[in-house]
C-alpha cells in the first residue's frame, strides 16, 4: 500500500480529516499514474470514498467506493472487499437507495 494510503488512514484514525483528504487525493493520483495493482488501488480509492463520505461528500464517496469495488473484485483480498462493500452499503443507505444497498450487502455476503 502505498505512503499516502497509510498517512491517510493515520490522520483519519485521529479524526483529522482536513489533513487525511488530501492524502487520499495523493493516492488516488498514484493510482491514475498506473504505479499501483489492484489491490493497492482498492485501497487507495476506498480511503478516499471513505473520507468524502464522512467529510460530507456523500455523492463523490459513493463513486470513489464503486470503483474500489471494482478493483476489489480483481484482487485477492475478499475481506477488504467485504468490508468495502458493507460501508457503501450504508452510504447507499444515506443516499436513500435501499435496493442498491441491499444488493452491495448480498453480494458482501457471499464472500
Amino acid at each position: 500500500m502505498p505512503f499516502n494510503v497509510y498517512a491517510a488512514t493515520a490522520f483519519a484514525n485521529i479524526r483529522d480529516l482536513q489533513t487525511a483528504l488530501p492524502y487520499a487525493v495523493k493516492a488516488v493520483d498514484v493510482v491514475k499514474l498506473g504505479h499501483d495493482g489492484n489491490s493497492g488501488a482498492e485501497a487507495a480509492y476506498s480511503v478516499r470514498g471513505q473520507l468524502r463520505a464522512y467529510s460530507g461528500d456523500l455523492k463523490g464517496g459513493d463513486e470513489d467506493m464503486s470503483v474500489a469495488e471494482d478493483f476489489g473484485r480483481k484482487g485477492s483480498s475478499p475481506g477488504v472487499l467485504k468490508r468495502d462493500l458493507q460501508f457503501h452499503a450504508d452510504l447507499l443507505n444515506r443516499l436513500n437507495r435501499p435496493e442498491e444497498a441491499r444488493a452491495k450487502l448480498d453480494e458482501a455476503a457471499k464472500l
